[in-house]
């Protein structure tokens, strides 16, 4: 069992609390607002409500020993900053800091953040992906330059093992897995002699250019 910490419960700081907690991690959640905190007292293992301002108050509350603390401020920005610099200064572990734009990110960076997210950026540029690319079953943004992406195998590679298909070869993508829909059967890493059923997804690494190149064959 895990152990985080939650900062700030905006609606992103709540949903990811509560399924931290779903997961069988125990989690602790801090924010000023009393009625926040009672809503979601029965969903996690303990609510606290406390001046998250305070780094006396934050002090009190042992964030040395959390395998990862996130602090969700909303719109907040002053408060992540200062709550992150305290954290910080409190020996704290694996900060990560949800984030509103790029130089907000900046700043949390240089005052201790590990971590920095934006979670609506990420969401709108996963989504800009999979209307792009409608044959991507599901698509994971890994970097500027590399993706994963889950996609059902043309009709061609049906029948035909992944050597003979020399993927890497031809588009430059590697495949990292296959999970057979009909039996849930997940296979990690598979070798150039594995077969390509037509109930298989293929799991898939490689350059947004590449695998829209993989793409095309559909």
């Amino acid at each position: 069992m895990k152990k985080f910490t939650v900062i700030g419960l905006s609606t992103f700081g709540q949903e990811l609390a509560v399924n931290l907690y779903k997961m069988g991690n125990e989690v602790v959640v801090i924010d000023r607002n009393r009625d926040k905190i009672q809503e979601v007292s029965k969903h996690v293992s303990t609510a606290i409500v406390a001046d998250i301002k305070s780094k006396e108050s934050l002090k009190t509350l042992e964030l040395d020993n959390m395998d990862g603390i996130v602090v969700s401020t909303g719109s907040l920005a002053n408060t992540s900053i200062l709550v992150t610099l305290f954290l910080k200064e409190l020996g704290a572990k694996n900060i990560i800091v949800k984030t509103m734009d790029d130089d907000h990110a900046k700043i949390l960076k240089r005052v201790g953040a590990d971590q920095v997210i934006n979670p609506e950026m990420d969401m709108a540029q996963n989504l800009a992906a999979k209307l792009n690319a409608p044959n991507f079953l599901e698509f994971v943004r890994l970097s500027d330059d590399y993706n994963i992406v889950e996609i059902a195998p043309p009709y061609e590679f049906h029948g035909k093992t992944l050597g003979q298909l020399e993927m890497r070869k031809k588009y430059n993508v590697t495949v990292i897995g296959v999970r057979d829909v009909i039996t849930e059967k997940f296979t990690v890493t598979p070798g150039p002699d594995y077969v390509v059923k037509d109930s298989d997804v293929l799991i898939v690494i490689g350059t947004e250019a590449d695998l829209n190149r993989l793409k095309a064959e559909k």
